[in-house]
């Protein structure tokens, strides 16, 4: 079996890499990768961080206007209780002045 091996040379350029080969191609395309992985990496720290930051944002604008509505409510609740005396205070005085102009009309009817 080992004398079918024997004719054939073993090649080292083919199959192994040597280090002193760093300077061609292949080392720019890994600065390239290293770069682009750099900048990627970057930007999801940025994305993320922009992320947080809106979401912390939407929950203290949430906050505030919840705040500001309830004080609005009770505002409104206020000046609608107010009116509703107004309107049933008009509302007994317009009651009475019928009932005066009713009885004026009678008197002089006779």
């Amino acid at each position: 079996m080992e004398q079918i091996y024997t004719n054939v040379k073993y090649d080292k350029s083919i199959h192994s890499r040597s280090s002193t080969n760093q300077t061609g191609p292949r080392s720019s395309e890994r600065r390239f990768y290293r770069a682009a992985v750099l900048c990627l990496g970057l930007l999801s720290v940025f994305l993320l961080t922009g992320l947080i930051s809106l979401g912390v944002h939407y929950h203290n604008s949430v906050r505030y206007a919840a705040a500001e509505l309830s004080t609005i409510k009770a505002n409104m609740t206020e000046r609608f209780q107010d009116y509703m005396k107004e309107l049933s205070s008009l509302s007994a005085e317009r009651d009475q002045l019928n009932s005066s102009l009713m009885k004026r009309t009678e008197a002089k009817r006779r």
